[in-house]
């Protein structure tokens, strides 16, 4: 489809749209204000202290900051080191950075992230860890915890991350931005850094779910899926239209996960969407779902061990103890019982695909409130912190955390679900039916 003629019809779809929701869905889905270049270069010198940027560029004038995690390529902004230091040999630019530049974006900071991007608290011992500028007490979660911490401080920009078990979703939550997981695929990671190829994917974290919505309508074969979501939405809200929210967990489970409040919070929003016009939710039992988390597990551990001392032999030496007790588990584990955790994977993706269709699974984002800066180290790699976001990496689907209205994190972000779908438009439709026209 033509770019131009694929954004005359989002603006088309968004007018419509906003005609239904008014003033709230407006402010949503207008374009947001864009910093000038010395704004952004001023807000991204001061998070200089709270380990976010790695380096700061004034972006190009009339064109919107792109805020790339350190282990992308982006022009202009130093080599990308993995959140270790340690420059890590990546040649070229970024695939999907060169469409987000040719969409208007100009990329105008390396933010810092999680130690080799295998924990999701924020921590880094060697760069420092992500603090949240919400409140210092606590961490941006990770890893593309600087990236999020930048797009906070800087409204109106985008960053581009990478998610291979919820490091854009989780920051995005704990800093109470958008983050979206796009499916793992060559197509959208190449020139990534990554040492979990098959679960690792693109994220786009932003305040505003209008950039988010722009960015992906400038990604080929995408264009045309979002304004069709902004369509949907628009049908739903007219009553012509309605999108199944999945909820598969049950309340025991949640608790045995997830702290009481994150459950008891969960419950009660989902009791409020229940009455959401053009939304309908369906509680089902899906053991497989949460049984297919030990062979992710497995997948990303072998990985792991194998290609971060490829991608990076000298970070090792600089790799905290938890991490190299991470990799010694994985390097214990067989080819063949990676191949057998594959198979399991494959399996579960085409099965659940069947299932699901173009229902969206929803979730909370995170099993515990904001991460203290003290105890970064303690839950940095915890598989619990991942147990929600990781369904959508292991099953492959396209994922977005929206911040709510319901409650807040005691570090001050609002309150996280995280919808995840195998129908793109599905999930557009839901969040912004979520976003703009619902109180929850």
């Amino acid at each position: 489809m033509d770019v131009e003629k694929a954004y005359k019809k989002l603006s088309q779809s968004l007018e419509k749209l906003t005609s239904y929701l008014g003033r709230k869905a407006k402010l949503l889905l207008e374009p947001p204000q864009i910093p000038s270049p010395r704004e952004f270069y001023e807000a991204c010198s001061r998070s200089y202290r709270f380990n976010l940027p790695l380096e700061c560029r004034v972006p190009d004038k009339g064109l919107k900051p792109l805020i790339c995690k350190d282990n992308i390529v982006c022009p202009g902004l130093g080599e990308a080191t993995l959140g270790t230091g340690n420059p890590v040999g990546l040649r070229g630019v970024a695939r999907i950075v060169e469409l987000l530049m040719d969409a208007g974006f100009s990329p105008a900071a390396r933010g810092s992230m999680d130690f080799a991007g295998l924990s999701t608290t924020g921590y880094n011992p060697v760069l420092g860890h992500t603090i949240n500028p919400l409140n210092a007490r606590y961490t941006t979660g990770g890893s593309s915890g600087g990236p999020a911490g930048l797009a906070l401080q800087s409204p109106g920009s985008l960053a581009l991350g990478s998610d291979a078990g919820g490091s854009a979703r989780i920051p995005a939550a704990y800093t109470g931005l958008y983050g979206l997981k796009l499916r793992s695929s060559p197509q959208f990671t190449r020139g990534f850094a990554t040492i979990t190829p098959t679960f690792e994917a693109a994220g786009l974290i932003s305040s505003s779910l209008f950039l988010i919505l722009e960015a992906l309508n400038s990604i080929k074969g995408l264009e045309g899926r979002v304004w069709a979501g902004v369509k949907l939405a628009s049908m739903l809200m007219e009553g012509g239209a309605e999108v199944l929210l999945v909820n598969p967990l049950d309340p025991s489970r949640c608790r045995s996960i997830a702290e009481e409040s994150v459950c008891d919070t969960f419950y009660a929003w989902l009791d409020c969407v229940r009455r959401v016009h053009g939304i309908r939710v369906v509680d089902a039992s899906m053991e497989l779902l949460w049984r297919l988390e030990s062979a992710r597990a497995v997948a990303t551990l072998y990985e792991a061990s194998r290609r971060l001392p490829r991608t990076c032999r000298a970070c090792l030496k600089r790799a905290p103890e938890p991490l190299k007790n991470l990799l010694l588990l994985g390097s214990s584990f067989s080819r063949s019982q990676y191949l057998s955790a594959l198979k399991a994977i494959g399996s579960g993706r085409r099965t659940f695909r069947a299932i699901l269709g173009s229902t969206v699974v929803v979730l909370p984002t995170v099993t515990r409130d904001c991460v203290a800066v003290e105890e970064a180290e303690k839950h940095a790699y915890s598989r619990r912190m991942i147990a929600f976001t990781s369904i959508a990496n292991t099953l492959n689907m396209t994922s977005i955390a929206l911040p709510q209205r319901i409650a807040k994190y005691t570090c001050g972000a609002p309150y996280s679900v995280t919808l995840s779908s195998y129908s793109l438009e599905a999930l557009i439709s839901a969040a912004i039916v979520l976003s703009a026209g619902s109180k929850c």
